[in-house]
């Protein structure tokens, strides 16, 4: 079965390409409510995806830049384990959902 996977209201962000990283953005804001930062940690941060392919999508990211996962030190990797759990509980109280999809886009 090969189907594509199809979010229509994603079309802004498909045609805006910018050659800023829209985290790193993010992270740069003072604005954490307009930034769709829900959390910051010292190593890593939980933030809202703006363009979700579902309810609860959020993103847990490091807070330097950086598209290559080997690059990450046990601080980070670390950091971004403990904020993916404190979402999956803080998505579970919220919604009761009957399972998680929990993926990494690298690069």
């Amino acid at each position: 079965m090969n189907k594509n996977l199809w979010a229509p209201w994603r079309m802004d962000y498909i045609r805006s390409k910018k050659d800023e990283c829209f985290l790193c953005e993010a992270l740069a804001s003072n604005d954490d409510k307009k930034a769709l930062i829900l959390f910051r940690g010292e190593f890593s941060a939980i933030i809202m995806n703006k363009y979700p392919y579902s309810c609860g999508h959020l993103m847990v990211i490091p807070n330097r830049h950086t598209d290559d996962m080997l690059s990450l030190d046990a601080n980070e990797l670390n950091e971004i384990n403990l904020l993916t759990n404190k979402c999956i509980r803080a998505l579970k109280e919220a919604f009761s959902p009957s399972g998680f999809n929990i993926g990494y886009n690298i690069g």
